[in-house]
């Protein structure tokens, strides 16, 4: 029989990517603000916030199971990747372009979206299983 602690957290799920995303949302509308819109394009070097994101996640994710821990950081690494990839595809929309030039930065935007998601999970899992593993 499960226990009560056996469930994913959904608030913790969803806090700690918010949590890490506000101050880069802040950070990249301070500065497109001042003119420079450029600052999205750190957007890859932002997905190693998941890298924290993972440990802390599963640290405080109440299941007893390590699966279901490693899933929460997944997930969450996941979010936090996918809003920093609709900021960068937002901030990219907002720059004057050519018509012909829809289709690419479209392809561009969807990229970083899907990467984010995937580098985003894959770094929270990634750290979070590093946490969790034992030295015989």
């Amino acid at each position: 029989m499960a226990s009560q602690t056996d469930h994913l957290d959904w608030r913790v799920i969803i806090l700690w990517p918010l949590m890490l995303f506000v101050p880069w949302l802040v950070l990249v509308l301070v500065f497109t603000w001042r003119g420079q819109p450029g600052i999205m394009c750190l957007t890859p070097a932002a997905w190693l916030l998941a890298a924290v994101l993972g440990r802390a996640v599963a640290s405080y994710t109440p299941s007893e199971q390590r699966g279901r821990r490693l899933g929460a950081a997944a997930l969450a690494g996941g979010l936090l990747g996918l809003l920093q990839g609709l900021l960068f595809g937002g901030v990219g929309l907002l720059a004057p372009m050519r018509p012909s030039e829809l289709p690419g930065w479209l392809a561009v935007i969807a990229f970083v979206v899907v990467g984010g998601v995937v580098a985003g999970a894959g770094l929270a899992l990634l750290t979070a299983a590093l946490g969790e593993m034992t030295i015989p």
